[in-house]
C-alpha cells in the first residue's frame, strides 16, 4: 500500500466520520428528549469523542505530508495515535468499569489495538504506513458502535418524564 492509497482510504474515513457526526445529531434533533437521558448524553458525546479523534488522525497524515518526509510522518503519527489510543481506551476502561461488559470488551480491544501499534513500530512487522490506518479505523468503528446504539435506543427504556 503505498502513500496515496492510505492518503485516499483516511479521505474516505474522514467523509463516514463526518457523516456518522450529522447524522447522529439528527437522530438526536428528531428524537427529541423522550430518549434524552444522562446515558444517552453519554453515549452521543463518547461518539462525538471517537468522531473528532477518527477526523483528526483522518487529516492530520495528509497536512503533515505536505511538510515533511513520508516516513517520518508516518513513524510520528502512528506513534501519536497509537500512545493516545492506549491511553484513552485505558482511562475509559478504569473510569467506566462499573458498566456493562460491552464497555470494558471494547475498551480492552482498542487499547489492546493501540499496544500492538506501538509494539509494530518497535519491531517494525509492517511499515508504519501500512499500520497507521488501524487508528483512524479504531475510532471510527466505536462511533458507528455508539451511533447503533443510539439508534436502537427505545423510548421506553428510559424514564418518564411527567
Amino acid at each position: 500500500m503505498d502513500t496515496p492509497a492510505v492518503t485516499d482510504l483516511l479521505s474516505l474515513f474522514a467523509e463516514v466520520t463526518i457523516g456518522i457526526a450529522g447524522f447522529s445529531a439528527i437522530v438526536l434533533a428528531v428524537r427529541g428528549k423522550s430518549v434524552y437521558n444522562a446515558q444517552n448524553r453519554d453515549v452521543f458525546i463518547g461518539m462525538l469523542v471517537h468522531c473528532s479523534q477518527a477526523l483528526l488522525y483522518s487529516i492530520l497524515p495528509m497536512v503533515c505530508l505536505l511538510i515533511f518526509p513520508a516516513a517520518k510522518v508516518w513513524f510520528w503519527l502512528t506513534l501519536i495515535a497509537a500512545g493516545f489510543t492506549t491511553l484513552h481506551m485505558l482511562g475509559v476502561l478504569i473510569q467506566e468499569w462499573k458498566r456493562g461488559w460491552g464497555v470494558r470488551i471494547g475498551s480492552f480491544i482498542e487499547a489492546t489495538l493501540g499496544v500492538l501499534l506501538l509494539i509494530n513500530l518497535s519491531t517494525e512487522w509492517s511499515p508504519a504506513a501500512h499500520v497507521y490506518p488501524v487508528a483512524p479505523f479504531i475510532h471510527l468503528f466505536q462511533s458507528f458502535l455508539l451511533f447503533l446504539s443510539m439508534l436502537i435506543q427505545s423510548p421506553s427504556s428510559t424514564p418518564s418524564e411527567n
